[in-house]
């Protein structure tokens, strides 16, 4: 029924007719705002003419959106769509006015989206994380609170740059955000107490590290790169190998799971027959002595660097 003024009149069965009466059909009142919001987040709607005294606005379902006197709508975390109407001073209601609650953006370390994670870590000296955002990605979609710690690029790739914490945040085409927090770990220090090992002929050696606390040390066959020997121990057993080998220890945080930017040398020694073994620090100790016989005054002797037991 459109809005308009009408005269009504009554005629009974006597023929007789009323004195015409005014009738006024008041114009439902109009909302005015936007349609679609992000989940956690409020927009104000407007209402024409002057809102009722009491209740103006009311949602018909508060566990979507709630609205307060003054038309603001306060959506919860979960999607979907809600109706608005309004009332205005007349007594007069508007006609639903129907809101989409956006999903919300998740982020996740995997293509398919799954698991979403609240926050993730990388360590410091340019390490990257890959960061897949779902829906349908906004024109820039991803940002850093800080740059100096970690910048991300336009795919989701994020690089360290320093130690410290920031805010990744990810934008949808909807404008619904999701924001991670993203932690820059240190490096730790090389291990530098290392212990070498000897042996005679052919077989094999014994090595170990001493890591600072907290940590713990890699074994690879290369200062950088290589194959990774074994993982997460102090010692190392090398197997059979018949010339002096080097193997290195990477220090590695175990609460962060960082290591350390170098790798120590290990030497695994195979000597020849006059070379001091470091059983004891007796010098007359046979067991000291790769020929297990103690050098003369005229024999030549080799004493090799990193044992922990010298002739005294």
């Amino acid at each position: 029924m459109a809005a308009g003024s009408t005269n009504i009149s009554y005629t009974n069965t006597g023929g007789c007719t009323s004195a015409t009466f005014a009738v006024t059909v008041l114009a439902r009142p109009i909302i005015s705002g936007v349609t679609s919001m992000c989940p956690s987040s409020s927009i104000t709607l407007t209402g024409s003419p002057t809102a009722a005294a009491v209740n103006p606005w009311v949602s018909d379902n508060t566990s979507l959106a709630t609205v307060n006197g003054g038309g603001v709508v306060s959506s919860g975390t979960t999607s979907g769509t809600v109706n608005i109407t309004y009332t205005n001073s007349n007594g007069c209601s508007s006609t639903s006015y129907p809101i989409t609650i956006n999903a919300a953006p998740t982020v996740s370390l995997s293509s398919t989206l799954t698991p979403s994670i609240a926050s993730g870590s990388l360590c410091v000296g340019g390490s990257t994380l890959q960061l897949y955002g779902s829906a349908t990605a906004a024109a820039s979609p991803w940002s850093s609170s800080n740059t100096g710690i970690a910048t991300i690029n336009s795919s989701g790739l994020i690089t360290s740059v320093s130690a410290g914490q920031c805010n990744i945040t990810y934008s949808n085409n909807n404008g619904c955000t999701k924001t991670i927090t993203l932690r820059v770990d240190t490096l730790p220090l090389a291990t530098t107490n290392v212990t070498n090992g000897v042996r005679c002929g052919t077989g094999t050696v014994s090595l170990s590290a001493t890591p600072p606390t907290g940590m713990t040390t890699d074994w690879w066959s290369a200062s950088s790169g290589g194959a990774l020997l074994l993982s997460g121990n102090t010692s190392y057993t090398s197997p059979s190998i018949s010339a002096t080998t080097i193997y290195y220890v990477q220090t590695r945080n175990t609460t962060t799971g960082c290591s350390s930017s170098v790798r120590t040398a290990v030497t695994a020694q195979i000597s020849s027959i006059g070379t001091w073994l470091g059983s004891t620090t007796n010098w007359n100790d046979a067991s000291n002595w790769c020929n297990g016989v103690p050098p003369t005054s005229s024999d030549n002797v080799i004493i090799p660097s990193g044992l922990t037991k010298y002739p005294t």
